[in-house]
């Protein structure tokens, strides 16, 4: 099957437009912070989580709190504890997202995770032997919102920003890839707030972004 859309290459957050993962992603923060350095984290604690990297996030809350930890200790403890975790919650895969990966174009994800965490996800998911290649926060160092990582994606399947086409759920995803010149996509399903706005278009689930993108 053909795309419709002349496009070379489909770059993908992960939480939360992949898969839903952020609520899992914040009970695993709470409960580290709780049982280590018995800290309730505050609702704007836990409202920083989305869209920004685990770097960001350790970083501000070690700041805020004075912890004597380095982000990648936390970072490390954190992956732990998320393997424990899915090995008995399996995250919910986004609506539609099997039969998009399924086409036949070139696909990558570009998250705020580390790499390790990244793989955990998708293989959690069952989602990893459809994705290309994994651009990280532990590569490009300058998280979203900077296009640091989109336009490593770009370098790296050597197409242009044109070719490409951007699918994420916040508002520092949708201002990285648009700042790299690429299409972007906001999808509704698992969002936390409503960006569509800043997206060249917006979808409700990946069918609806399927059938935009093989002309049905």
């Amino acid at each position: 099957m053909k795309l419709a859309k002349n496009f070379k290459l489909l770059i993908f957050d992960i939480d939360d437009t992949l898969i839903q993962s952020e609520a899992i992603n914040v009970e695993i923060i709470k409960e580290y912070f709780f049982k280590r350095f018995r800290i309730s984290l505050t609702t704007e604690d836990i409202e920083f989580i989305y869209g920004h990297s685990w770097r960001a996030i350790y970083e501000m809350y070690i700041k805020k709190y004075s912890l004597s930890v380095s982000p990648e200790e936390v970072q490390k403890d954190i992956v732990c504890y998320k393997k424990e975790y899915l090995k008995i919650n399996l995250p919910k895969v986004a609506s539609g997202a099997f039969e998009v990966l399924q086409l036949p174009v070139k696909k990558c994800a570009v998250t705020g995770n580390g790499k390790e965490e990244a793989l955990i996800m998708l293989e959690s998911a069952n989602l990893n032997k459809f994705i290309d290649a994994i651009f990280t926060v532990d590569e490009y160092k300058e998280s979203k919102p900077s296009p640091a990582g989109y336009i490593m994606a770009l370098d790296f399947f050597q197409v242009k920003p044109e070719e490409a086409i951007a699918f994420e759920d916040s508002e520092s995803g949708l201002l990285a890839a648009k700042g790299a010149g690429i299409v972007t996509c906001f999808i509704k399903e698992f969002a936390l707030k409503d960006y569509s706005y800043i997206a060249d278009f917006s979808f409700k689930n990946f069918f609806e972004v399927r059938k935009f993108l093989v002309g049905e």
